[in-house]
This record gives C-alpha cells, sequence and structure tokens, in this order.
C-alpha cells in the first residue's frame, strides 16, 4: 500500500484544485483530465503504455483506460505521470472549458463534469432530490458559494446555469408564459 491509499477518501488536497477534483476510495479524480494530451504527451515521449505504466507504478489497463475515457486517474497518480513526461500537472487537464451561461443548465455542467447527482449530493451533505430540485430550477441553491464548489464552476456562473434552468421550467410548467402575459 503507497502513502497516497492512506490518505481519508474525502480528502481535497489543495494543490490540486486546479484539476476539480472529486473523491473516490484512493484520492481525489482528476475530473477535467484530458485523455488525449495524455497519449499525445506518452507518444511524444517515445514511451509505450508498457514502459509509461512502469514507471509511474501501475498497470497498462490503467494507462489504457485514461488514454481512451474510460477512467480518470487520482490527482497523486496524475502528479507522477506529469513528472514522467517531464509536464506540468495542469498540461493533463487539457484546455480550460469554455462556460457559456447561456447555453448550459446545472444538468449540463453536472454532466459534462462527469458526474451524477448523488456525488453532487454527496459532496453537499444533502439529499439527491435537492440536487434534482436545484437542477430543475425549481429552488434556489441554499449556498450558493458550495454547490458552485460541488459543480467545479464560480458562484456567477452557478448562478447563471441555475437561471437558465429556472427559465426552462417556467417555459415547461407554463408559468412563464403566464407571467409575460400577465
Amino acid at each position: 500500500m503507497s502513502p497516497d491509499d492512506t490518505r481519508p477518501p474525502d480528502l481535497v488536497w489543495p494543490e490540486h484544485e486546479e484539476f476539480n477534483t472529486r473523491p473516490n476510495a484512493r484520492g481525489p479524480r482528476v475530473r477535467s483530465f484530458d485523455p488525449s494530451a495524455l497519449r499525445t504527451l506518452r507518444t511524444n515521449s517515445q514511451l509505450t503504455r508498457d514502459q509509461l505504466a512502469e514507471q509511474i507504478g501501475t498497470s497498462v489497463s490503467s494507462v489504457k483506460m485514461w488514454e481512451t475515457g474510460h477512467r480518470t486517474p487520482t490527482a497523486r497518480v496524475a502528479d507522477r505521470i506529469a513528472e514522467v513526461l517531464g509536464v506540468s500537472p495542469a498540461t493533463l487537464s487539457g484546455p480550460e472549458p469554455v462556460f457559456d451561461p447561456a447555453a448550459n443548465t446545472l444538468r449540463a455542467v453536472r454532466l459534462r463534469a462527469k458526474l451524477n447527482a448523488q456525488d453532487i449530493a454527496d459532496a453537499l451533505g444533502t439529499r439527491i432530490e435537492t440536487v434534482y430540485d436545484v437542477e430543475n430550477g425549481q429552488r434556489l441553491p441554499p449556498d450558493a458559494v458550495a454547490w458552485a464548489r460541488a459543480y467545479g464552476i464560480t458562484q456567477p456562473q452557478l448562478m447563471g446555469a441555475w437561471a437558465l434552468s429556472y427559465q426552462q421550467d417556467q417555459a415547461r410548467t407554463g408559468h412563464g408564459e403566464a407571467t409575460a402575459q400577465g
């Protein structure tokens, strides 16, 4: 067992905020990991998957799953990959996603981050029904700062995405039309 495996599963290491991490059994997973960046950096370094796996102390199947986007490494493993490839850990996160609140409901933001509603509920210590209510625009997030952190976005982005969710809920239920005509 490595020293990394002894850390509590809910620990988020501050030095990995650029990865927008979420917990798992072996430590925080890298949420914005870019599989194509790993593949490109590995091949540019003239390393095979076998060689990279050996140098970072993992299996070849793990490297393959990271490169194909089926899994993401923990933040600690991403650090080790970056060290072996001679790049900063942020290089593995790929380009910063463009956030357009006019095109992103909270649910879309969550899905793009590869999270499920239970991940958000667990991170916030709330019920999954509350997550659905907020995502559907049926109630405001009780603590916008905590909710923004859980979704991996800023507070203004959270509120913009929530506003779009709210508008869609109003249109869906017919409340928006009644107000506009009223």
